[in-house]
């Protein structure tokens, strides 16, 4: 996002911002929240898929798109928590 300056200094500060809220996220999962935003992860970031993408193209998206709902889910709901 571009300031009214064109030079884009506007959103300097929003690197440390997320990694605050990060960290507060982190500090009030409970081992088990934690657990499971590990192994969403894991999961979107490991080569291979229980559904691959090479073999069945756009549904193969499936199994990738429900981990990372389930670690939206769990984000929200330790930030609803720690509100």
């Amino acid at each position: 996002m571009l300031d009214r300056r064109g030079d884009g200094r506007a959103r300097a500060g929003s690197g440390p911002r997320r990694m605050r809220l990060i960290r507060q996220i982190w500090q009030g999962a409970t081992g088990r929240e934690r657990f499971l935003i590990l192994a969403c992860l894991a999961y979107v970031l490991w080569p291979l898929d229980l559904i691959p993408e090479s073999l069945f193209g756009l549904v193969g998206l499936t199994d990738d798109l429900a981990a990372i709902g389930v670690l939206l889910s769990l984000v929200n709901r330790i930030r609803q928590r720690l509100r």
